[in-house]
């Protein structure tokens, strides 16, 4: 009401209230504010009262409007002791700001949370399989795995390796689906740079008309940004393999990911590849 008669001081104090101890009427507030402002997070943190709880609110707001470094800038207003006391809101906000692919601040919270605390940006985590693989449920930033075919699997191996101590080992047995997507990784880039990808691969009876191949790809909307060569053929020993890309303006995540050479509907692979000392550097 008083809104609509323009007495917004009057307004400010009551809505301000209303934010205080009622998550409904919170959320309603701050999404009027929202509007009646026309999108200002200066304006619709004047009705928010000073409280770590309203803070916490106000960042899972954003979150969910994809305003994500307002989101990330209201959260850390908060002190670790107060975070952990938000866990759901947190993870909520990571997983949410990853899914709407807002990396850099998914990053971030996901860091906080522990659920990825090695990841950086421009960097690959577990670049040298040195620790183990989890779910892919549990990762936003680490390897994920395909783990539901049977004709194909990935696992760490102690025995082959090119630095350390551990290679990850990619097996396929007669695996024949024409699409491939696995062993894949995000990564937070800054648009506009240029990268060199570097990995170790080794091979062990592979063979296939449909070979496979290392793809990099824009995060924020599945555009292909560069492709390794195909995979040899047979059994070659370990080799370095480059690959070079820019990330686009509209670019603030890549996903590096593993897939196969087109060859029919009916194409199978078999065989073994390994990968290690996966390697991000900026040449720009």
């Amino acid at each position: 009401f008083y809104l609509r008669q323009g007495r917004i001081d009057e307004a400010f104090a009551q809505l301000k209230l209303a934010t205080e101890n009622n998550q409904t009427y919170r959320e309603q507030v701050f999404s009027l504010a929202w509007e009646y402002f026309d999108k200002d997070p200066a304006k619709v943190e004047e009705f928010a009262a000073n409280r770590p709880d309203v803070r916490a609110s106000l960042a899972m707001f954003y979150a969910q409007r994809g305003a994500a470094a307002d989101s990330l800038r209201n959260w850390n207003t908060l002190t670790d002791e107060q975070k952990a006391e938000y866990p759901q809101i947190s993870k909520a906000i990571a997983q949410g700001l990853y899914d709407k692919r807002f990396f850099p601040q998914a990053l971030e919270f996901a860091k906080q949370l522990g659920i990825d605390p090695e990841a950086r940006p421009e960097t690959i985590t577990n670049g040298g399989f040195e620790k183990p693989i989890v779910n892919a449920e549990d990762t936003n930033f680490g390897w994920r795995v395909l783990r539901n075919e049977s004709k194909f699997d990935v696992s760490i191996d102690s025995l082959v390796h090119h630095e350390g101590a551990k290679s990850v080992r990619l097996t396929f047995r007669g695996f024949n689906k024409p699409e491939l997507y696995a062993l894949g990784q995000t990564v937070v880039v800054e648009p506009g740079k240029s990268y060199r990808l570097s990995f170790w691969l080794r091979t062990e009876s592979l063979r296939s008309a449909g070979m496979p191949q290392l793809q990099v790809v824009n995060g924020n909307n599945d555009q292909i940004l560069a492709m390794s060569p195909v995979f040899p053929n047979g059994t070659n020993d370990w080799q370095q393999i480059l690959v070079e890309f820019t990330a686009p303006e509209n670019c603030s995540g890549i996903v590096i990911r593993t897939i196969r050479a087109s060859c029919g509907p009916d194409c199978p692979i078999a065989g073994t590849i390994w990968y290690d000392d996966f390697e991000l550097k900026r040449t720009n």
